[in-house]
């Protein structure tokens, strides 16, 4: 059996310097350039041998989290002027209708209420067909706002987006997720023929 003999606040750290630590093996007694030293207390057996590996590796693991999130925030931020530059130049220009069918889509366009992402690019597929129909449909953030964030949650059930908010005339609520399945629903009720 292995001990460690220099005393130490904590149960583990790591010494480099030649002749301070001492081991204790078997009688004799070894001066290594840098070994890990224990508190005497502590005995290594298979089971703390096992103990402190999983611990090792359970920080590396938390670490590389660490890095890879970092990582691919630094990412997005890279990304995030030339997800709103390619939205503005690929965004066409709206239909034109008539005063009173505008009014009657401005009428109908207020019970709608879209939950996204500022660069989510499904989000931004939505708004482009938002805007190639001229809808004022109200945008909210459920990225950066908590209580849209909260509100999303509450009503639909999860945070996705997109998600469109549909209010018919009885006051019923409708939570509708999925770009493509909210671009055919507005195509299908504004859509222009």
């Amino acid at each position: 059996m292995v001990f460690f003999d220099h005393p130490l606040p904590l149960p583990l750290s790591h010494k480099c310097e030649r002749g301070v630590n001492r081991v204790i093996n078997a009688g004799r007694v070894v001066q290594p350039t840098c070994i890990w030293t224990f508190s005497p207390q502590f005995k290594l057996t298979s089971f703390s041998w096992w103990w402190l590996s999983f611990k090792l590796i359970s920080y590396m693991v938390i670490q590389m989290k660490v890095v890879v999130r970092l990582f691919f925030r630094s990412i997005r931020i890279l990304l995030i002027p030339f997800m709103h530059l390619f939205e503005f130049i690929t965004t066409p220009k709206g239909v034109v209708r008539s005063a009173a069918a505008q009014e009657e889509v401005d009428r109908q366009s207020r019970n709608l209420v879209l939950y996204q992402f500022k660069t989510c690019p499904f989000c931004i597929k939505v708004r482009r067909e938002i805007k190639r129909l001229s809808l004022p449909i109200e945008l909210r953030d459920a990225q950066k706002n908590q209580q849209n964030r909260a509100a999303l949650l509450q009503g639909g059930g999860q945070v996705k987006v997109p998600c469109l908010q549909i209010k018919d005339e009885q006051g019923k609520v409708q939570w509708m997720y999925e770009s493509t399945a909210i671009n055919q629903y507005l195509h299908q009720r504004f859509g222009v023929i």
